[in-house]
């Protein structure tokens, strides 16, 4: 969805704070489940639990995190921050993925450490609370589903997701393990989940930090949208043209327009905006008409940047 509009604004706001109650509820169950866990694994010996636990922990982190973000996004512009306080929950999309990141190579070292010396494992006990932690992680996921096409809710998304993964391939470790005693199935299962894991948080922390970046990447073509204005024919030239993102809902594009006349400029305002929206689905538009009579000649006008 992009904003163009003050009912699009609304409405995202809306799907906000439909986003935080979601969060809340889901970070009650997964701290809570977190402590079964961390005992759970420590009692059983299993990595895979443990690993799980780690899991478990940055999504509450990543929840409590994001719950918050939503919180401070949700307060209204002011003089400090004119564009108001929605790029606090890319932000917290950003650090949670890098957290996930960070902690899924430390699984991987864990993991080979474990593979060249193996330990035992209760295959019970970690089957058990294997099993309970699947359970909890549907839970969450359901609750989480429709607030995963915000980036803020899609990186919690992907930190649940991931810990579901951990959590089925736990108890297929659990099982493998209290069958066959075969204890080298938790550390490969470990690696196999947390490579699984970093290709997801990839996507997210790309995501992220091209909006931080303030990328163009994912939005109309600066050429397009130049030769669409161009073609006007009331406008001589196009240049210090910019585009980025607030969030990825929030597209932002300001630009220069040299006319013939002034007395064109209303027109040409109105045309501009118009092609901007309807064309290219960018609302939020700042468009500097100039004329002869205002432009200098002195300030050599570049096409896509200052």
């Amino acid at each position: 969805m992009t904003v163009n509009s003050a009912n699009d604004i609304q409405e995202l706001e809306n799907f906000d704070q439909r986003s935080r109650r979601l969060l809340g509820r889901a970070f009650i169950l997964t701290c809570a489940f977190m402590l079964l866990e961390i005992g759970g694994g420590l009692y059983s010996g299993s990595l895979a639990l443990l690993s799980d636990a780690a899991h478990m922990l940055l999504d509450s982190l990543a929840l409590a995190f994001n719950w918050l973000a939503i919180g401070i996004s949700l307060r209204p512009a002011d003089t400090t921050h004119t564009y108001g306080h929605y790029r606090v929950q890319v932000l917290a999309s950003f650090i949670n993925s890098l957290l996930l990141l960070l902690l899924s190579v430390w699984i991987v070292y864990e993991s080979v450490t474990r593979l060249i010396t193996p330990e035992p494992v209760l295959g019970l006990s970690m089957l058990l609370v294997a099993v309970t932690g699947l359970a909890v992680n549907i839970v969450v996921l359901h609750i989480l589903k429709q607030g995963k096409q915000n980036l803020n809710h899609q990186a919690a998304w992907v930190n649940v997701w991931g810990d579901t993964l951990s959590s089925a391939a736990t108890v297929v470790g659990g099982i493998i393990i209290l069958g066959w005693q075969w204890y080298l199935i938790d550390p490969i299962l470990s690696i196999v989940l947390a490579l699984i894991i970093i290709k997801a948080a990839w996507g997210v922390f790309a995501k992220s930090w091209d909006v931080l970046m303030e990328s163009q990447h994912g939005l109309p073509s600066l050429q397009d949208i130049y030769q669409a204005i161009k073609k006007l024919p009331q406008v001589e030239e196009v240049h210090n043209l910019h585009l980025w993102k607030l969030t990825p809902e929030r597209p932002v594009i300001t630009l220069h327009v040299k006319v013939a006349h002034t007395k064109d400029a209303p027109t040409i305002l109105r045309q501009v905006q118009q092609i901007l929206k309807n064309r290219f689905n960018l609302g939020h538009a700042t468009i500097q008409v100039e004329s002869e009579e205002i432009f200098h000649e002195d300030e050599e006008p570049k096409l896509f940047f200052d």
